[in-house]
This record gives C-alpha cells, sequence and structure tokens, in this order.
C-alpha cells in the first residue's frame, strides 16, 4: 500500500444529514464546446461512471454511444438502462477520458460511481468534512 500525502480537498455537501462526501468536476464535451462544473455526491453504491440529470446530460452528450451500448444497471426496483456519452473531466487537475450516464426513462440525478472512483486515490475524512486527492509520499 505505501504511505500518502494528501493534496487538494473538496468539502463535504453540509446542507444534508449527514454531510455528503462531494467532488469537484469539471465535465466538458470532446470537442471542447461545452462545460460544467458539478460538485458530485460520492456514491460506492452505483457502479457506473457520473450520473447526470437529464438537463446536463443534454447539454454535454455530443458523442452519445450508439442504443445498444447503453448499460443495463440493477436496482432495488429493477434493471434500469442508462444513455451514455463520452466526455472529459478534470478532478482534482487529473484529466479522464470517461462517461456521463442518465436513465433513458425518467430525470436522473447527480452522483459520482465507482468507474471514476476506482480511477482515483482518495481519502474521505468525515471528521474534517472533506474528501482529499492522495499522492504518494516520497
Amino acid at each position: 500500500m505505501g504511505i500518502y500525502r494528501a493534496g487538494q480537498c473538496s468539502n463535504h455537501q453540509t446542507g444534508v444529514a449527514p454531510a455528503h462526501p462531494v467532488l469537484k468536476i469539471t465535465v466538458e464535451t470532446p470537442s471542447g464546446r461545452e462545460r460544467e462544473v458539478l460538485e458530485a455526491p460520492i456514491d460506492t453504491g452505483f457502479a457506473g461512471f457520473l450520473l447526470t440529470p437529464a438537463d446536463v446530460y443534454a447539454k454535454l452528450s455530443e458523442l452519445e454511444l450508439p442504443q445498444e451500448y447503453f448499460p443495463a444497471y440493477l436496482t432495488l426496483a429493477g434493471s434500469i438502462i442508462m444513455r451514455r456519452a463520452k466526455v472529459r473531466m478534470r478532478v482534482f487537475g487529473k484529466v479522464l477520458d470517461s462517461f456521463i450516464e442518465t436513465p433513458v426513462v425518467s430525470f436522473g440525478r447527480l452522483l459520482v460511481g465507482r468507474r471514476i472512483l476506482n480511477s482515483l486515490s482518495l481519502a474521505i475524512l468525515g471528521p474534517d468534512l472533506q474528501t482529499c486527492e492522495l499522492h504518494p509520499a516520497s
């Protein structure tokens, strides 16, 4: 594992109880024509990439995958099919070529899923109400 040091941090969303860890993510279309800065709650229970509300998805989905590549996620309410579009993200200065998703039926919400979380080194510091990027200590 090793020893890490914390870098930049984002504050938790405190308008909800208990406070919710969030990541500040800049999302842009592959062409760079559209850009959104989002504070997305972290959800380790969501297996996908970045779940977005339908209006955010509509703005950023210039490169949507064909329907046969739309994933289905199993939830307590049953299977939900997601639209998916290619985007570029920046999280704590790290650039990721990734995807945004929104339900085919319904409005969606904003969540960072495990497919993005697994590409980042993070520490959730509950008592400090912060989520921080980690760097190997040298």
